[in-house]
């Protein structure tokens, strides 16, 4: 006989070792300096191996300190050298969870935790340099940056998502020796926490908060002396006109008379057109189409001038669209004496966005965006690659656009998108979401002002580029989150006017600008883009006379299988793909809804990352979890390369494979992106939404007749596992082979094995008794194969929802979502799973989810995905938790589940359970004369019943329903039937909130639950002004949504509302009681979102208060 625990088996590959490896750039990527600037200007990429020196500092350094770092020592560089670029701590981001993003693996695991440092880089300024001016360019650097070359202090910058660069001309010598060191502190070592946040800078999302290092290209320059820092193009198509604006600076110290020549060439993409060839660059500049000369120029030393130039296009260029993105490349030239002394270079497109009324204009023509937005997520989206993938997911989707969510995304997807014919929506870094922003700095303010500047004149020259998103649910955080003063959220609604005058100001060609779910106040925003709002709320924004659209909306980064299961029912519990389905059907309606409603702007969140499965990249048996040697890897590190070089790309980090695992493909969509697709189809508004179907797998089948007795069998006669049953009111009686019984066994403590025993259950089950093994287990193991005369096995295996295998009386009235509970508790239900020759030959009732829900609900959105697809597929051991056999006219019934785990939320479960199978209530139970209300006076314990539903949404319709009369209530007691709901001691949280949503209820919205108990006052105070100073109860009370009360059997007040709880939102005063015993009855009614209520009372009168008796269940 075996008395072990059969442990997970996996059958683990012993092939061969083999590494998937890309033998193509990772990351194709240009320097800034174009061919056809040089010679004139040139650049040296400064990527490679940079040294690296962490600096251990003080968790309460100050400002003045991080600001004024000592210089480092010779000794103490790590012997690790650190790639640049990259973040020094990028490989824990998500700490391993979900997916795998460890893309350098040399890097020691302790730069994870490393908050301040040095880098240094030595190179040599090549000799041909001499004469010219030297840049030293930075894309972009997460933390506090102080720059210093040669050992000389050139400045510093703090913003992680802008670039910036320094004239270091004065301290380099061409043909010399060039050491640039930089200090880079942690944002989070400048946070200053306080009520109203912690940051006063701009951080963005998950990836711009947790980074710290050189995350972008660095670049050393050279430019002449007289040169052009900026071109800003402006494509005037509705009036036929292109305007430059050329920025001329004259570092010398004489007056530079000088000719501008600009020419427009077409821009010839030579790319070819697969996966891996598009997002590579191969370009050249076709022939002159228009040319532009001005004369006679004249600037003064030091300083820096913008020259206009202007020209009528007459149809030498074509129009920039999505479904012609036509390019061209801009060339100026500045000559002195005919002889050419800078070119600068810029592309372009001819187009124009415009808002006209209410509408979205392209070219003079209405024009709806049809979108996508996600958080960048770090490494896998460092690359053209990702950038190629992401949009021609959304052209395979018939979308359009994106919004570049919660961050300033790297120059190339403007670049990837101004190509493929992309229209973005820039978004700032300016989000708000994680209550990070300190709205009482000035320093916070200021930064956002810098920031929103820097990002419009990086991106104001992208054709792809038709509009601007200042901020990200500002608004909502300050009212919501911080329930902040109205000073304050008058000072949010003033700095998002601010933004909106800078954009003005420095892109004038643009009228869009949004703020990304800004929609709670007014403001000078020309748009209204709002965030998860019904249908009511869309109704609104759409009749405010502007722009409209939604930035973000549906379930599908939140949603749980009990809120997606309101629109495909118990389909939703399933699996990730029965949650996606629902959340398909959500999405369609919604864009759908957008559409008919006009939108200029219609999206759901998200497509990139939830409407596609996270791929296994580089990983052959996902039935296991990744190793580092999973995982796709690239060729030697070169040093000097624009662009990313990492190690390696991880599994599941990333839902687009543009071509590093051949046995991937590009994406693997979930249902979400096939009706998204529907839905911005040219023939959405007829098309059926074939994902919304509710399924209802309720077990209905009659249940087994009252069995005479119950027995309980157990090695320990008063065990804890007993108690909890005759808590329940189960009055058990003696095994006892002549009656049909309901014969409980406790799995954890089972009874001596004896051969008479064992014979005296089988001849009771053959005769039509019912046995039970409750919370089987090893223990148990004998006792069940010398039962059934079969092997059984156990294995490791936890659970907190379970799907519905088979009918059973046992089940009856239970669906997929009845037993799901991962919301209910942290703890895992069940441990344990059961096998073996026995299970084989019966029939399973009930099986282990496949989906552990806890591993994606309320986790992180950039861990959440990959950690439930995970989850689903690596492997795990058998799912039988129930298991049934008939023997005569009885039968035997395992359960590895002991439902008594869920706490108090499985008294009624359990009740259900016994009684299906012909258990009848005969004892009292415990708890009957338990208190109601604490001494605080707060409903703390009372009978509960529900959950009763209703056809309808309407609050009101919903509270007219009622199972019996307000008269039958009073009767009520502990084990007491209405419908199908037992009647049964519950209790608040210990704050003295009823939070039914956290309750194992059947029906969650539109619905109905009733609380009962008893008040005994000593006087009656029916009549108030029976005489002078009559004490007077008062009922305090929040609910959300609805509420009503009834004394003895009579409705005193209905509350019909909805809404959000405040507590003692409510009063009614003067609860008529009468002298004696009182029977209280409350009724809290849902329409959606949360369900809950707290309730206390007061008197006038303390001393009578004190007198106030209560109870929960009144005996006769």
């Amino acid at each position: 006989m075996k008395k072990r625990l059969l442990l997970i088996a996996l059958t683990l590959s012993t092939s061969v070792f083999s590494q998937t490896t890309f033998n193509r750039d990772f990351a194709p990527q240009e320097g800034l300096v174009k061919k056809v600037e040089k010679p004139f200007k040139d650049e040296i990429c400064l990527n490679g191996s940079w040294q690296f020196m962490p600096i251990e500092v003080a968790d309460d350094i100050t400002l003045d300190e991080i600001k004024t770092p000592e210089l480092p020592d010779i000794e103490g560089w790590e012997t690790t050298p650190y790639k640049v670029p990259s973040p020094w701590n990028v490989n824990g981001f998500t700490n391993g969870k979900g997916g795998d993003f460890v893309a350098f693996p040399s890097y020691p695991r302790e730069w994870n935790d490393v908050k301040a440092g040095w880098l240094k880089k030595t190179l040599t300024v090549p000799s041909s340099w001499t004469g010219n001016r030297f840049i030293l360019h930075f894309e972009a650097v997460a933390g506090y940056a102080k720059v210093f070359v040669n050992g000389n202090e050139v400045g510093e910058h703090f913003d992680s998502f802008l670039p910036f660069n320094f004239d270091v001309t004065k301290f380099v010598e061409a043909g010399e020796e060039l050491e640039v060191l930089v200090w880079i502190a942690h944002g989070s070592l400048l946070n200053d926490p306080g009520k109203y946040g912690r940051r006063n800078y701009v951080a963005g999302s998950f990836w711009g908060i947790y980074i710290a290092g050189i995350w972008q290209d660095v670049f050393l320059q050279k430019v002449p002396n007289v040169y052009v820092t900026d071109t800003y193009v402006k494509p005037w198509v509705s009036r036929d006109e292109l305007e430059l604006e050329i920025t001329v600076k004259n570092t010398t110290t004489e007056r530079i008379k000088f000719d501008i020549n600009a020419v427009v060439k077409r821009w010839i993409n030579k790319s070819g057109r697969s996966i891996l060839e598009t997002p590579e660059l191969k370009w050249t500049l076709g022939e002159t189409l228009l040319e532009l000369d001005q004369s006679k120029h004249t600037i003064e030393p030091n300083s820096e001038y913008t020259y206009t130039l202007k020209t009528k296009v007459k149809g030498a260029l074509d129009l920039w669209s999505p479904e012609s993105p036509n390019l061209y490349g801009l060339v100026v030239s500045l000559k002195q004496r005919k002889e050419v002394i800078e070119k600068d270079y810029t592309r372009f497109g001819w187009r124009q966005f415009d808002i006209k009324g209410d509408v979205l204009t392209l070219n003079g023509e209405p024009f709806v965006v049809k979108g996508d937005s996600w958080h960048f997520m770090g490494v896998p989206q460092m690359t053209r690659r990702y950038a190629y993938a992401w949009y021609q997911m959304l052209l395979d989707g018939n979308a359009n656009g994106l919004r570049l969510h919660a961050q300033i995304f790297p120059r190339f997807y403007l670049e990837m998108a101004d190509e493929m014919g992309i229209c973005v929506l820039d978004e700032t870094a300016i989000w708000s979401s994680d209550g990070g922003p300190k709205i009482d700095s000035e320093l916070y303010w200021k930064a956002c002002k810098e920031h929103v500047k820097g990002l419009v004149l990086r991106d104001r020259n992208y054709p792809s580029v038709f509009g601007w998103s200042v901020c990200n649910e500002t608004l909502p955080v300050t009212q919501h989150v911080f329930h902040a003063p109205q000073d304050l959220i008058d000072r949010n609604v003033q700095e998002i006017n601010n933004w909106v005058a800078i954009t003005r100001e420095f892109d004038p060609t643009r009228t869009w600008i949004s703020g990304d779910g800004e929609t709670q106040a007014e403001t000078d925003l020309p748009t209204v883009i709002g965030h998860y709002g019904g249908n009511g709320a869309m109704d609104k924004w759409s009749q405010e006379g502007k722009p409209w659209g939604i930035g973000e909306t549906g379930m599908a980064y939140y949603g749980t299988p009990l809120q997606v299961s309101k629109i495909n029912g118990d389909k939703a519990f399933e699996s990730q793909l029965g949650r996606m389905e629902g959340l398909a059907g959500e999405a369609f309606d919604n864009i759908s809804r957008q559409r008919s409603l006009n939108a200029s702007y219609t999206s759901v969140f998200n497509l990139a990352w939830y409407g596609h499965k996270p791929l296994p990249i580089g990983l052959s048996d996902v039935s296991r979890a990744a190793r580092l040697t999973d995982g796709v890897f690239f060729e030697k590190f070169v040093e000097g390369k624009p662009g990313y070089q990492p190690e390696r790309l991880g599994p599941y980090t990333s839902t687009f494979n543009p071509g590093y695992d051949p046995a991937l493909p590009l994406y693997e969509p979930w249902p979400l992106f096939e009706a998204v697709k529907a839905a911005f189809g040219p023939n959405y508004s007829s098309l059926v939404n074939r994902w919304k179907n509710k399924l209802n797998n309720t077990v209905f089948c009659n249940v087994g007749k009252i069995k005479e007795s119950i027995a309980w069998l157990s090695a320990q006669e008063n065990d804890s596992l007993k108690v909890k049953f005759e808590d329940l009111g189960v009055k058990f009686d003696m095994l006892n082979d002549n009656q049909i019984q309901l014969i409980l066994i406790d799995g954890v403590n089972p009874p001596e094995i004896t051969n008479d025993l064992i014979k005296k259950i089988r001849l009771g089950v053959r005769k039509g008794s019912s046995v039970l093994i409750w919370g089987a287990c090893l223990k148990s193991e004998e006792l069940i194969e010398r039962l059934t005369k079969n092997e059984v096995s156990f294995y490791e295996r936890t659970a907190t929802s379970y799907l519905l295998k088979d009918n059973h009386p046992l089940l009856n009235g239970q669906s997929n979502r009845s037993l799901y509970f991962s919301e209910m508790t942290k703890n895992k239900i069940s441990t344990l799973s059961i096998g073996g020759e026995w299970v084989q030959n019966s029939r399973v009732l009930l099986e282990a989810c496949n989906t552990e829900w806890q591993e994606w609900n309320y986790q992180g959105e950039d861990v959440k995905t990959a950690q439930v697809i995970r989850n689903e597929r690596e492997a795990k051991n058998p799912s039988s938790v129930i298991v049934f056999d008939r023997i005569g006219n009885g039968e035997i019934i395992v359960s590895t589940i002991d439902f008594f785990m869920l706490g108090n939320q499985a008294r009624n479960l359990v009740r259900n359970v016994l009684s299906n199978l012909g258990g009848d209530f005969k004892g009292l139970g415990n708890n009957i004369n338990a208190h109601a209300l604490n001494n605080e006076y707060i409903l703390e314990n009372a009978l509960f019943c529900g959950s009763f539903a209703s056809a309808s949404e309407n609050i009101l319709h919903v509270f007219e329903r009622s199972p019996i009369s307000e008269k039958e209530f009073i009767k009520v007691k502990i084990g007491t039937k209405t419908g199908s709901n037992f009647w049964d001691m519950a209790s608040a949280s210990e704050n003295g909130i009823w939070d039914f949503k956290g309750m194992n209820l059947m029906h969650k919205e539109n619905a109905v639950v009733y609380l009962s108990f008893w008040l005994y006052s000593p006087r009656s105070l029916t009549d108030l002004l029976i005489e002078p100073n009559i004490p007077r109860l008062d009922l305090h009370f929040g609910v959300d949504d609805a509420l009503a009360f009834s004394v003895n059997g009579k409705v005193i007040k209905e509350y019909l509302r909805l809404g959000g709880m405040q507590e003692d939102q409510f009063v009614y005063e003067g609860v008529p009681l009468e002298k004696g015993w009182n029977h209280m009855l409350i009724k809290v009614g849902q329409g959606s979102a949360d369900w809950k209520t707290k309730i206390r009372f007061s008197c006038t009168d303390v001393e009578f208060l004190k007198q106030i008796e209560s109870k929960v269940n009144k005996q006769d």
